[in-house]
């Protein structure tokens, strides 16, 4: 594990187990994160600068002002993180094949951040900035999607979302069957197919 001072540069860290670590305050640019594991790590105040996590595991990391500025995860678990508590200046990241289960974005701007392939269940996106956001073929059972901009954004091949349409931003938002019923469920509709 670097030292307290240390900011890691370009370096490729592989299998490093990081459970519960205190990483606070590090800085990592242009490093690549493969197969680690940083369940219940403290990164706040860490600074994480174009770097990817491939198949890594963040479950419940503190991020309180933790700075993700074009972050890659990949095929990584992010069970219960409150992305909301990072910085927000800067904020861009994007998902492939992730476990967002639990996870919290409410209040971030997330405009066109991919959610491609990824578990999404019960996450929070309130008060959200997603316009063209991309969330094909994304698990959205019990996601929250409250007074959100959704305008533009890609819901085709999405799984289980439904969210009051009134409550929402949408236009030009893209849908497809069967997926889009999810948005009538609030109208308790008899809809037969």
């Amino acid at each position: 594990m670097p030292s307290p001072d240390d900011e890691v540069h370009g370096r490729e860290l592989r299998g490093e187990r990081w459970d519960g670590a205190d990483l606070r305050g590090r800085s990592f640019s242009g490093c690549t994160f493969r197969d680690c594991t940083l369940t219940g790590a403290d990164l706040s105040r860490a600074r994480f600068e174009g770097c990817a996590f491939l198949g890594c595991n963040l479950s419940n990391a503190k991020l309180a002002n933790a700075s993700l500025q074009d972050v890659t995860f990949e095929s990584s678990k992010l069970v219960g993180l409150d992305f909301g508590k990072c910085r927000r200046f800067l904020l861009s990241v994007s998902f492939a094949e992730c476990d967002l289960s639990y996870a919290s974005f409410a209040g971030l701007d997330l405009r066109e951040t991919s959610f491609v392939d990824c578990r999404l269940r019960d996450a929070t996106f309130a008060q959200s900035k997603l316009a063209r956001a991309v969330f094909r073929e994304a698990d959205l059972l019990g996601a929250r999607f409250e007074r959100c901009d959704l305008r533009e954004a890609d819901f085709r091949k999405a799984r289980a979302y439904a969210f009051d349409l009134s409550d929402n931003q949408v236009k030009g938002a893209r849908f497809d069957y069967p997926g889009v019923l999810g948005l009538l469920a609030p109208f308790e509709l008899d809809i037969e197919v």
